[in-house]
């Protein structure tokens, strides 16, 4: 029961506390673009799925959950955030919603499947099929977008 809260806890702070979207001055997506937002969400859930495996103990495991809600949230966040700019105003709220609906019955599946995995090849390994599933959306990521340079630079520096 104690580890079941460490691990939601550790999970929801880490989705709440990366959300791309809610900065002071100007979201992260609006800085450097939603594409290396999604980038760095890959890149954060690829490193949760191959720490997620190296410790039972509590620590080493919130650490990974933190990180898994941090790069789903750049992942979910960037994602509906260049559906919604490609898409018309007619089309956004129908198209959301679909999507919505798509990530909920890929959880749920996902959920369900989960166990008979867990089951069948351990948590380590999990971890290490979770990481190449967040492979994915780096290999649709424009040559541009890799050389960002400057425009992450502005977001970690005040204008002057």
């Amino acid at each position: 029961m104690v580890v079941g809260k460490w691990a939601s806890r550790s999970y929801l702070s880490g989705a709440v506390a990366g959300d791309p979207a809610s900065h002071e001055r100007a979201s992260l997506g609006d800085r450097i673009g939603w594409e290396p937002v999604i980038m760095l969400g890959s890149v954060i859930l690829i490193l949760t799925g191959l720490s997620a495996g190296l410790s039972p103990d509590v620590l080493p495991i919130s650490v990974a959950l933190f990180l898994l809600g941090l790069g789903w949230n750049f992942c979910y966040v960037g994602g509906s955030a260049l559906q919604t700019d490609q898409l018309s105003t007619a089309e956004q709220s129908r198209m959301q919603g679909a999507n919505d609906l798509f990530v909920g019955f890929a959880s749920a599946i996902r959920g369900l499947g989960s166990r008979f995995v867990f089951a069948a090849v351990g948590y380590q390994t999990m971890g290490i099929i979770g990481a190449a599933f967040a492979i994915f959306p780096l290999a649709f990521v424009p040559n541009e977008v890799i050389s960002i340079g400057s425009n992450v630079t502005s977001f970690f520096l005040p204008d002057s």
